[in-house]
């Protein structure tokens, strides 16, 4: 009689151990998939922040444009204080180092916001 009860409660804890392990596994491999509300209110959110970023890209390159075309002005008009005329060898190198740099991070912008622009406008349309 108690080698039944042993034997019988080792099955039990055997199936609940086999129960346990089943759902676990099956719960893994299940697929998560959010509901579509969740990923439309998200786009939009995105959406939202990368107006606000734009916005303020476009106030920071204002800035830049209105401070290189007061560089450009003192240098075509000959201003003797302008950055053209008071710098030194080593700080027109540093600033035609930096200007290059910032050119090419431009160009790759640019690219990567007209492949941005082609995905949000096929997107859309569809």
């Amino acid at each position: 009689m108690k080698k039944i009860m042993i034997v019988a409660g080792f099955m039990g804890i055997l199936c609940a151990m086999w129960c346990y392990a089943e759902s676990f596994l099956v719960e893994n491999n299940q697929k998560r998939v959010r509901p579509n509300h969740q990923v439309k209110q998200e786009i939009l959110d995105l959406m939202g922040r990368v107006l606000e970023q734009e916005s303020e890209a476009i106030k920071s390159k204002a800035e830049i444009q209105k401070a290189l075309y007061t560089k450009i002005r003192g240098y075509a008009e000959g201003d003797k204080k302008s950055f053209f005329s008071t710098a030194t060898k080593s700080d027109l190198q540093r600033v035609l180092r930096l200007m290059r740099e910032k050119k090419a991070r431009m160009d790759k912008e640019i690219e990567t916001d007209k492949k941005f622009l082609e995905i949000v406008q096929s997107a859309l349309i569809v």
